[in-house]
């Protein structure tokens, strides 16, 4: 029994009730706690592996050595066994592997590609022809798990009337593709492309400098290249696959 006790009893009999306020004792009150500082460590990738803890690769070094494996200058009258298409517009004209409006119906190597390698070629683009607009719109596909568009990375130089540069992944219309300002494909001019794959990346190289690049947290490991078009008049030729294995 309690202090409070009998005058509890006594209200209760008169039928009354009564309310209590409790006030905490001196010394009890809640403390504010803190917001927690945010971290401060190295931003970290799935996995838990620190960012700037992974492999740098320099890209420059994927432009030397390796094991030549195939090479094609076109300096015959057909494509023969190496290549498929199912485009008649396709032809070796010239020396050059060639043909205008494919429509993505693209001339595809029937070697396959090592896993690691380096893909290198000329490319040019000349105007069409009555007067049309210069296109531009330079594009290879490479690492295409079958030989068709879209089964792998698309890249194109000048595309959409020599407006963009792009990488896209089996969706050149995706929204993950990586895009750029064009570095405008001039007409008749022969550029050197090179293109690279180092573990999750894929290194696009125009005349020995670095134009792109493409890492993919889920790469697509297909071993098919092949040269397209969409409605440019464009030219391909010495055509050289290393292995950097």
């Amino acid at each position: 029994m309690n202090a409070l006790t009998p005058l509890l009893t006594r209200l209760g009999a008169l039928g009354l009730s009564a309310t209590f306020a409790f006030v905490p004792l001196a010394g009890c009150e809640k403390k504010a706690i803190p917001p927690r500082a945010p971290a401060t460590g190295p931003a970290t990738q799935a996995g838990g592996a620190a960012a700037d803890e992974r492999p740098a690769v320099d890209p420059r070094t994927l432009l030397e050595g390796g094991e030549l494996v195939f090479e094609d200058d076109f300096e015959r009258a057909t494509f023969g066994d190496a290549w498929k298409t199912d485009h008649a517009g396709w032809v070796i004209e010239g020396g050059w592997a060639h043909s205008t409006r494919a429509r993505n119906d693209g001339l595809w190597l029937t070697r396959e590609l090592p896993d690691e390698t380096r893909v290198e070629f000329d490319a040019r683009s000349e105007p069409l022809p009555g007067g049309k607009p210069f296109p531009g719109d330079l594009k290879a596909e490479i690492f295409a798990e079958r030989p068709e568009h879209e089964a792998g990375y698309i890249l194109v130089n000048g595309g959409w009337t020599n407006r963009l540069d792009i990488i896209a992944r089996q969706d050149e219309h995706g929204d993950d593709r990586k895009e750029q300002a064009a570095a405008k494909v001039e007409p008749s001019k022969t550029y050197r492309w090179a293109i690279a794959r180092a573990g999750d990346t894929v290194y696009w190289f125009r005349d020995g400098q670095l134009h792109m690049s493409y890492q993919d947290a889920n790469p697509v490991r297909g071993n098919y290249f092949g040269f397209n078009n969409w409605e440019a008049n464009v030219y391909f030729d010495n055509l050289k696959v290393y292995a950097l294995e």
